[in-house]
C-alpha cells in the first residue's frame, strides 16, 4: 500500500501561467521554478515573499535543473 500524505504550506505567487518544473538552488531553503511563462523563478521556502524573476528565456521551460557543481 503507498500512501501520500501532503500538507499546503502556502501560496507561491510569481508566475503568470502553469508552472512545470522546479529545481534546487544553490542557496538554503531556496528552489527555481519554470513554466509557461517563460520565467525562471527564484523562490525563498521560508519567507512569505513573492517569487523574483530569475531569468526569462524564449520558449516554454518544461524542465529545470540546477547544476550545483558549476553554479
Amino acid at each position: 500500500m503507498i500512501m501520500c500524505v501532503s500538507e499546503w504550506i502556502r501560496d507561491y505567487q510569481g508566475h503568470l501561467g502553469s508552472v512545470y518544473c522546479l529545481s534546487s538552488f544553490n542557496k538554503p531553503f531556496q528552489f527555481l521554478s519554470g513554466g509557461s511563462d517563460r520565467k525562471i523563478v527564484q523562490w525563498s521556502s521560508n519567507s512569505e515573499d513573492d517569487g523574483v524573476a530569475f531569468a526569462m528565456v524564449d520558449d516554454v521551460i518544461f524542465c529545470l535543473y540546477f547544476d550545483p557543481d558549476n553554479d
